[in-house]
């Protein structure tokens, strides 16, 4: 994978993770688009690795937003009851 391409898809990356702290769901439907046009059957092994590592991270920031959601429309839900 050509350098530029990788430095890409680290960009890519930094802005999902910007994307999900500002809850641009927006934005995070862009760089899904971006990062599905990226041909990653020629990663090496280290990118390989990297982009990994960094969609584990990016699903357990997706899981804890939706646990707080979750906790939040529960929280919701309970107020109304005493309403």
């Amino acid at each position: 994978m050509g350098g530029n391409r990788i430095e890409e898809l680290k960009n890519i990356i930094d802005k999902i993770f910007l994307s999900l702290e500002k809850d641009d769901f927006e934005m995070l439907s862009l760089l899904e688009k971006r990062l599905n046009s990226i041909d990653l059957n020629s990663l090496k092994n280290e990118d390989k690795i990297y982009l990994n590592k960094a969609l584990l991270e990016i699903e357990k920031k997706i899981a804890d937003k939706k646990e707080k959601i979750l906790r939040l429309i529960g929280d919701k839900e309970n107020l109304k009851k005493f309403i």
